[in-house]
C-alpha cells in the first residue's frame, strides 16, 4: 500500500468517514481518468467521502462502470456497461458477510458467461469492495506465476483465482451502489484452510494450495502469504482448482482486520504448512526457519 492508503486505513477502525453527497457524482474529468486507468490510491482518495450505500436494487436494469484491476500495472481501468441484477442465488452454503445474486450483462463480451454479484449484508463504504477485488487479483497474479512453475515441472494441476471486478451502479452520473462480480462456478464449494491455523488435509488439493501459499511468500520477497483457500475442486483434487475470496497476510501492512501481518505468516508456516511437500521440493522453494519467523 502507498503512504496515502496506509494513513487512510489506520484512521478507519471503529470510525465512519465523513459523507459528502457531492462526492458521489462523477465529473467529466473523473470519467476521463477512470476510462484511461487510475492508480489504486487515487481511486480510494476520490471515493473516500462517498459514504455508506444501501443494497443495490435487484430485478432492475442499471447503467454502470465496470472496473478491472491489474496487479502488473497496478491500475484500475473502467468501461461503461449496462447490467440487470437478478435473483439471489439458491445455494446450500451462504456467505457470512455477503449475499450473492445473478448479474446479467446487457452488452459487450461479458454476455458470454454467467456471473455472480456479491454485496455486503451490512452496508459498507466503497473501499471495502475495492480492497476485496485488489486482494483477489493480487492472488491471481501470484497464482499465474505459480502455474508457470508447475508447467515447467510437468505438474498437470492448475490453480486459478476467479477474476473479480467492480460494478459501480450509476444513475445519470451519480454512484448509487457498488458490487463485486465474478464468474459463476458450478459444483461443490469447499474450504481448504482459513486465515489462522486451520487446514483440511483430507483434500489432495490442499497440498497444492499450501505449496502455492509458500510460493506466494517467496515470489513476493517474503512480504505476502495467500491464505483462506476456498473454492471448487475438480478431478478428485488433482485437476483444476478454482479459488475465490482469499486473505493475504502482508508484512508492514494492516489494511483490514483479517490481515495479521507477520503473525499470520508465522501461523501459516508453523500451523498450516508445517513441512514442505513434494510440490515445494519440485519448485525448489526455500523454507524460512521458525526462529526467523519468531523474531520477525
Amino acid at each position: 500500500l502507498s503512504e496515502f492508503q496506509w494513513k487512510f486505513f489506520v484512521s478507519l477502525p471503529g470510525m465512519m468517514r465523513q459523507e459528502i453527497p457531492e462526492a458521489r457524482t462523477l465529473q467529466p474529468e473523473d470519467f476521463e481518468k477512470l476510462l484511461a486507468g487510475v492508480r489504486h490510491d487515487w481511486l480510494l482518495q476520490r471515493l473516500e467521502n462517498t459514504g455508506v450505500f444501501k443494497p443495490s436494487q435487484l430485478h432492475q436494469a442499471h447503467n454502470a462502470l465496470l472496473l478491472k484491476y491489474s496487479k502488473n500495472s497496478e491500475l484500475w481501468t473502467a468501461q461503461e456497461t449496462a447490467v440487470y441484477l437478478g435473483d439471489y442465488l439458491n445455494v446450500k452454503k451462504k456467505g457470512r458477510q455477503r449475499n450473492a445474486f445473478w448479474v446479467h450483462y446487457l452488452h459487450q463480451e461479458e454476455t458470454l458467461g454467467r456471473y455472480v454479484g456479491k454485496e455486503y449484508k451490512d452496508p459498507k463504504e466503497l473501499w471495502h469492495h475495492f480492497i476485496d477485488v485488489e486482494r483477489q487479483m493480487t492472488a491471481q497474479h501470484y497464482v499465474t506465476e505459480f502455474n508457470k512453475r508447475l508447467y515447467e515441472q510437468n505438474i498437470p494441476t492448475q490453480i486459478f483465482y476467479l477474476p473479480s471486478t467492480i460494478l459501480l451502479i450509476l444513475e445519470d452520473k451519480t454512484i448509487k451502489g457498488c458490487v463485486s462480480v465474478e464468474p459463476y462456478m458450478l459444483g461443490e464449494f469447499v474450504k481448504l484452510s482459513n486465515n489462522t491455523k486451520v487446514v483440511k488435509t483430507e483434500y489432495k488439493a490442499t497440498e497444492y494450495g499450501l505449496a502455492y501459499g509458500h510460493f506466494s511468500y517467496e515470489f513476493s520477497n517474503h512480504r505476502d502469504v495467500v491464505v483462506d483457500l476456498q473454492g471448487w475442486v475438480t478431478g478428485n483434487g488433482k485437476g483444476l482448482i478454482y479459488l475465490t475470496d482469499p486473505q493475504i497476510h502482508s508484512v508492514g501492512q494492516k489494511d483490514i482486520t483479517t490481515n495479521f501481518g507477520k503473525r499470520g505468516i508465522f501461523y501459516f508456516f508453523n500451523n498450516q504448512h508445517v513441512e514442505c511437500n513434494e510440490i515445494c521440493h519440485r519448485l525448489s522453494l526455500t523454507r524460512p526457519s521458525t526462529e526467523k519467523l519468531n523474531k520477525s
